[in-house]
């Protein structure tokens, strides 16, 4: 569009204006320009942002499935201790079937146990 309006300026021999229409153009070029650039400088940026949280995200679903494995392997730890100790804290009959079932009375709820 300035291109037009400089060959116009320069059909009617107006050389002032010509001036002034390429000093126009020049600035604008200078501003795109540089709205270019900055676009530019922008969008990398945001792509070493995005490849940074992508690599966070990783790391955070390294340490959660970590956190999960070691929970579990705890847990089984745990399981297998409680069951070693109550194996050798109950006598030997209440392991077996065909002995009377042992009856204890629970102060917490109020009613009768029956352990086999």
């Amino acid at each position: 569009m300035l291109d037009a309006a400089v060959t116009f300026a320069e059909t009617l021999q107006d050389a002032d204006r010509v001036a002034k229409v390429a000093k126009i153009r020049s600035k604008l070029e200078a501003s795109i320009d540089e709205i270019v650039a900055h676009q530019s400088v922008l969008e990398r940026k945001l792509a070493a942002q995005c490849v940074n949280y992508t690599h966070r995200r990783d790391k955070l679903d390294r340490l959660e499935n970590s956190s999960i494995r070691k929970m579990f392997a705890a847990d089984e730890k745990q399981r297998a201790e409680v069951g070693s100790a109550l194996e050798v804290s109950l006598p030997a009959p209440c392991m077996t079937r065909g002995f009377p079932p042992i009856v204890t009375h629970s102060a917490s709820w109020g009613r009768k146990l029956t352990l086999r």
